[in-house]
């Protein structure tokens, strides 16, 4: 009987322990915004290019679809539903 009353109670709480686990605390507020100024800053570089050249490929020709279409359907359909 004992074991019995400590199994109900596990199960009773099993459900109320995420409500008792930890919360995570809030994120911080956003600081406000800073300002920031770059005067007589001369930037200077070249653009970097891959060093390779381009190759042109030609697509060969157009291929017929691998996909066939069904032309015995609709005697097939009328068989199953005279079937029916």
């Amino acid at each position: 009987m004992p074991a019995r009353i400590l199994t109900l109670l596990a199960a009773l709480a099993l459900p109320c322990a995420p409500a008792l686990a930890k919360k995570p605390p809030k994120p911080d507020a956003p600081t406000a915004a800073k300002l920031m100024t770059f005067e007589d800053d001369q930037v200077e570089g070249d653009r970097t290019l891959p060093q390779m050249e381009l190759i042109g490929v030609h697509t060969s020709g157009t291929h017929e679809s691998l996909i066939r279409i069904r032309t015995t359907f609709v005697p097939e359909m009328l068989k199953s539903a005279n079937e029916i």
